[in-house]
């Protein structure tokens, strides 16, 4: 299964899939983002406008925690890796994985 998503330059498409290389640009200063699944998609797509989100890296080397969120959310990011990390220790098989992303959205 292929999903294009077009969208303005100024926002990033969110996925719980991997985004394939090669993204397009064409002459209306749209992007199209290729997402890739060998099985029927059950996708999460989020288009985050980057004026309003920034992506919060983690700051701990072992388990890389980001937020896509406003500014003023560090202390979200800090409870997220927080809890991460808590998850981490009691799910052994959480460790497999290498990059965990959250989104917080204000006023939902």
């Amino acid at each position: 299964y292929d999903i294009i998503v077009e969208h303005y330059q100024n926002y990033t498409v969110l996925s719980n899939k991997p985004i394939q290389e090669g993204i397009e640009t064409n002459d209306k200063n749209m992007t199209k983002t290729h997402l890739h699944s060998l099985v029927k998609p059950i996708y999460l797509l989020f288009l985050a406008n980057r004026n309003n989100f920034s992506l919060m890296r983690g700051t701990n080397e072992s388990i890389r925690v980001n937020m896509w969120c406003r500014m003023h959310c560090e202390f979200a990011h800090q409870f997220a890796e927080n809890i991460t990390s808590c998850l981490f220790d009691k799910w052994k098989r959480l460790n497999q994985t290498c990059e965990i992303n959250h989104i917080a959205l204000p006023d939902f």
